[in-house]
């Protein structure tokens, strides 16, 4: 049998209480941290670890503390908990371009919690690539692609130009040629090397400055870095 733990990280008495009570009567592991420095467990090997972690805890970048709670944290599934100023607007925004696995309202129904951190639990994980320097990601799952500069802003990108995003990004650092990518993103083969060339050009321009991360190997193919 799978052990499944949880580390709540908020300095929030009465929900540590209410949603620990409702996780041990689900059979999970219960642990909490006032504070994300005090999170530091090992590394998650088998089972479920999620880690459900105060929303405010990692601004004004929560892109940036999300990364440094996967490093504190290797294999463990991070959800932020969002109070209700915090569920719209900016800090909606900044919260689901942050990296996170799992956005968690902090009013959430007891049944909706353990359905969401059952879900968290089984859920396959690395299914986010992002480059070197964590500025472009991709979350595989939603199909969305962020840029995480100053804010997180969400990129507005076809279906061809996410596809070859992750397929670049899944393979960082290693060229690939025009025809792997076209047997990564048209597997039926309708594309030519043209249509690679102008895909990445659009996908280039919708990056900005982040276009850069997507250099081309020339005589042979497209890199991400």
């Amino acid at each position: 049998m799978n052990l499944r733990s949880c580390c709540l990280v908020t300095a929030k008495e009465d929900r540590a209480v209410r949603w620990t009570r409702v996780l041990r009567a689900d059979g999970w592991r219960v642990e909490r941290r006032e504070l994300p420095s005090a999170f530091q467990p090992d590394a998650a090997k088998e089972g479920g670890f999620v880690a459900l972690v105060d929303l405010h805890f990692t601004r004004p970048r929560p892109a940036a503390a999300v990364a440094r709670l996967r490093e504190q944290a290797p294999g463990w599934r991070i959800a932020l908990v969002a109070e209700a100023e915090e569920a719209f607007g900016e800090p909606m925004r900044e919260a689901l371009g942050s990296g996170a696995d799992e956005v968690i309202p902090a009013g959430v129904e007891p049944g909706e919690l353990r359905n969401r951190l059952a879900a968290l639990a089984g859920a396959p994980r690395g299914t986010s690539l992002e480059t070197a320097d964590r500025k472009l990601r991709v979350d595989l799952d939603r199909r969305q692609a962020w840029s995480c500069l100053s804010k997180s802003r969400l990129l507005r990108l076809t279906r061809t130009e996410f596809d070859l995003l992750a397929a670049l990004l899944e393979c960082r650092g290693q060229v690939l040629t025009r025809q792997q990518l076209i047997e990564r993103v048209w597997p039926e083969g309708e594309a030519n090397a043209e249509a690679v060339d102008r895909h990445i050009g659009s996908l280039r321009r919708k990056l900005a400055s982040l276009g850069k991360r997507v250099k081309t190997a020339h005589g042979e193919g497209y890199v991400a870095s």
